[in-house]
This record gives structure tokens, C-alpha cells and sequence, in this order.
């Protein structure tokens, strides 16, 4: 759409529009592009998620071999009494850097959803725009 005889040729047909219909074509191709915008920023945002879902998963993995390492680690010190309560405390720090894993995680995707929302109500709006142009060309025909 933004090869420069493309764009020559739109404009040529825009010009012998009426002005009120020029007007609503000129829009109708802002909408377009804004829509494009949107598009590309939601993939964005999907492919942010997407890496932010690796990392996650990668620290799923270093959290079992942290448990591993603990299980190991209790094995070792059965007869400490005292290295139980330090396990245990680190226990409890890994759990709170998981959940707090985790609730990135899922700010991440109720912000992905967010941006869902608003594209699809662009994209809403654009369809009605378009129909709203097509009835208004469906009425020019008649006169």
C-alpha cells in the first residue's frame, strides 16, 4: 500500500470524489493504518510474552534443580537440627521468588489481553467505518 504509484493512483481516484466522501475515503485509509500500527504493536507485545514465557519456563526449571539441590542438601544435614530451619527459610525465599515470577507473568498477559481488547475494538470500529462508507457509496449510487 505504500508504493509511491499506488499512492499516486489513490490520491487520483480520492481527488474526483466528492469532498465529503474524500473526507470519509482519506479516514477510512488513516483507520487502515492505524490498524496496522496496532497489529504490529500486538505482536510486539506477543512476542514480548512469548520470551517472558521462556524465561519463565527457564526459571521453572532452575526452581526443580534448586529443589533437587535442597532435597540433596536435607539429606546431607538429617542430623542438623539447626540446617532444617535454615533449608526451610530458604525454602520459603524460593516461594516467594516464584509467586513473584508469577505474578509478572500474569501482568504480562493481562496486559497482552488489555492491548487484545483495544485492537479488537479498532478493529470494530474500522468494520463499522467501512460499512458506514460502502452505505454511503450504495446511496451515491442511486442518486
Amino acid at each position: 500500500e505504500n508504493h509511491p504509484g499506488y499512492t499516486a493512483a489513490q490520491n487520483g481516484v480520492l481527488s474526483e470524489l466528492p469532498g465529503q466522501a474524500q473526507a470519509f475515503s482519506r479516514a477510512s485509509l488513516h483507520e487502515r493504518e492505524k490498524n496496522g500500527e496496532l497489529r504490529l504493536e500486538n505482536e510486539g507485545l506477543k512476542t514480548d510474552l512469548k520470551k517472558k514465557e521462556q524465561e519463565l519456563e527457564s526459571l521453572k526449571g532452575d526452581v526443580e534443580k534448586i529443589k533437587d539441590e535442597v532435597a540433596l542438601e536435607r539429606l546431607k544435614n538429617e542430623r542438623h537440627v539447626h540446617d532444617e530451619e535454615a533449608e526451610l527459610e530458604r525454602l520459603k525465599n524460593e516461594r516467594y521468588e516464584h509467586d513473584k515470577k508469577e505474578a509478572e507473568r500474569k501482568a504480562l498477559e493481562d496486559k497482552l489481553a488489555d492491548k487484545q481488547e483495544h485492537l479488537n475494538g479498532a478493529l470494530r470500529y474500522i468494520n463499522e467505518k467501512e460499512a458506514e462508507r460502502k452505505e454511503k457509496e450504495a446511496e451515491q449510487k442511486k442518486l
